[in-house]
């Protein structure tokens, strides 16, 4: 479901990416009690992937 989601978005769901949103969530809502819902994690992967263009 959330690999269909991104593809519909153009993203391409590899292990640096999947890695970096794993860094973002773990950091930034398990450390101040928060949940993730499955849009927060689409827009997470959205925003680390266009990191990640841009750095490459």
């Amino acid at each position: 479901m959330l690999k269909q989601q991104l593809l519909n978005k153009g993203i391409d769901l590899t292990k640096t990416l999947a890695d970096m949103v794993a860094a973002d969530i773990k950091f930034n809502n398990i450390s101040f009690n928060k949940r993730t819902t499955l849009n927060d994690l689409v827009t997470v992967a959205e925003r680390c992937d266009l990191a990640l263009r841009r750095c490459n």
